[in-house]
């Protein structure tokens, strides 16, 4: 029965993962005038609703202005609630609308099953499209973000960004986070399996 329940979800996290690339792309391609440094997606822990959020380069270098500490410029560029802004179409309330009620569907033993499809389901989305080359017509090196609010989890958020980022941005997101976190636990490199390599190499991952 958990079998059944669990493919009859994953018909609908397909559904929902079409709905929210045609959007990503619709949302992206609609900023064509603008130069971005960051996209992403932004949920919450009961993956009751999604945003698309995106920051121009503009708005990045007016934060950063002439501050020279790596760190504040990185929690510029990183921290999303600093970004530019987010969109609020009719494609969004619906998705927004069948999470909902979806989620609340779910049984509390399965929930947790549920979330991780659907946080995959979206990662995923953000793949398939940089692997399309989205992302490549006017942004020299943008950031890709997802974040759950209210989750405290470093680990998985660091897995997050290195699966959609390249390496080198991954690196300096770690670095970022390893002199923010609050967490007494050091993160390290081999801990999101990403080789070690010098900086010469990483730029020719980007």
């Amino acid at each position: 029965m958990f079998k059944v329940e669990i493919a009859m979800k994953n018909e609908k996290i397909l559904e929902f993962k079409m709905l929210l690339k045609s959007e990503i792309t619709a949302t992206y391609l609609s900023l064509s005038g603008e130069k971005l440094s960051g996209y992403g997606i932004l949920s919450d822990e009961g993956i009751g609703s999604i945003s698309i959020v995106y920051n121009t380069s503009s708005n990045l270098e007016e934060f950063i202005g002439d501050n020279q500490d790596e760190i504040k410029s990185l929690h510029c560029k990183w921290n999303t609630s600093d970004w530019d802004g987010s969109f609020d179409t009719t494609n969004l309330q619906t998705m927004n609308i069948m999470l909902f009620e979806n989620m609340l569907l779910v049984d509390s033993d399965k929930f947790a099953k549920v979330k991780q499809l659907l946080i995959e389901a979206m990662l995923d989305t953000l793949v398939e499209l940089k692997d399309e080359k989205l992302f490549n017509d006017r942004c020299e090196n943008l950031i890709l973000c997802f974040s759950l609010s209210d989750h405290s989890n470093l680990d998985n958020e660091i897995a997050w960004i290195s699966k959609i980022n390249s390496k080198y941005n991954s690196f300096e997101y770690i670095r970022y986070r390893n002199q923010t976190t609050t967490s007494s636990k050091s993160v390290h490199n081999s801990d999101v399996h990403i080789t070690k390599i010098t900086s010469s190499k990483l730029i020719e991952n980007i």
